[in-house]
């Protein structure tokens, strides 16, 4: 007799509801036996995942629309265009400030976790199950919205400030109650098919930073999410990268 299976449901992050009571409460009715983390649904302004950090970005003072560069032309796996982004570049003689970048991902997730704990103290969403706040690696929004040229500037700025975002997160959420998870996305499509800008590693700053800063990964699960539909030779070899440093 086969032994006894209780499958796990992962979700990834984004669940196309009006807001994360409803995705909470949603999850938890339709999966929660089977439910090891759970997140928030990624709603509101996150709702087409990182597509508000353009306008984070060209808000920032020292950036500004690279109008003599053609746009970025964002496809689906057979090509058919879905929008044109407008490029970003760093002002001549700006200097980037990790202070000045504000993406709201910590206070997001706060706010979120304020949901979730409800929920779970009231018997919704089944004890044991942790938090899951899903993040974007520095590499996503430079990869669609700023020329290639100026992305060596920026990424380790938005570096430092999504470390900063996760030591907030750690501060404020008990750290055996959530989960962190990395978004590598940006990366593997640059990977599969853009060899001219093709990254050599998943995000080496993230794994270095994450082992210094004060929101040690060891005081929570951590989990890097590979974007999904990328079955090739390629993919294997970013998840045996992956595997070989323990991320």
């Amino acid at each position: 007799m086969a032994a006894d299976h209780n499958p796990i449901v992962h979700f990834v992050g984004s669940i196309p509801l009006p807001d994360a009571e409803t995705v909470f409460r949603t999850l938890a009715a339709a999966t929660g036996p089977h439910l090891k983390r759970v997140p928030d649904g990624e709603t509101g302004i996150r709702k087409t995942w990182i597509r508000f950090l353009q306008q984070v970005l060209a808000d920032n003072p020292a950036i500004e629309v690279a109008s003599d560069v053609p746009p970025f032309k964002f496809s689906q796996w057979d090509g058919k265009l879905l929008r044109e982004i407008p490029r970003l570049r760093v002002k001549p003689g700006a200097r980037l400030d990790p202070a000045t970048i504000k993406t709201g991902y910590a206070d997001m997730a706060i706010a979120s976790w304020r949901l979730f704990d409800r929920l779970q103290q009231e018997g919704v969403i089944p004890a044991g199950v942790k938090f899951q706040i899903s993040l974007p690696t520095p590499i996503a929004p430079t990869y669609n919205n700023v020329v290639p040229t100026d992305r060596p500037a920026l990424i380790p700025v938005l570096t430092t400030h999504m470390l900063g975002e996760v030591t907030a997160i750690a501060q404020a959420l008990p750290n055996d109650r959530i989960a962190l998870q990395w978004d590598v996305c940006q990366e593997v499509i640059a990977w599969r098919w853009s060899a001219a800008h093709r990254p050599t590693n998943p995000s080496p700053g993230l794994q270095r930073g994450c082992q210094r800063s004060k929101a040690d990964p060891s005081h929570f699960l951590r989990r890097f999410f590979l974007i999904p539909g990328l079955c090739s030779p390629d993919g294997d070899e970013w998840r045996q990268r992956l595997n070989r440093r323990r991320l």
